[in-house]
């Protein structure tokens, strides 16, 4: 694991959190020095995860299904 993503996992306490909000601050200066979000997600998000999803090795992908049903107080 890098230097940064281990500094974000002892900061943020979760493996995926660290790696969120390492992601959100490494775009937020991409873009502030003149990148785009188009350019940041075709060139620099794969480079990103390559580099540092050792943070989240080992945990499971789970799938969400997501229903337009209003919830009603009881």
């Amino acid at each position: 694991m890098t230097f940064l993503g281990q500094a974000y996992w002892e900061r943020f306490g979760s493996p995926l959190a660290a790696y969120n909000r390492l992601l959100a601050r490494l775009m937020k200066v991409f873009i502030r020095r003149g990148g785009t979000p188009e350019i940041w997600l075709g060139t620099m998000a794969p480079a990103f995860r390559r580099r540092h999803d050792c943070i989240c090795e080992g945990m499971v992908a789970v799938s969400v299904r997501v229903t337009n049903r209003q919830q009603t107080p009881r």
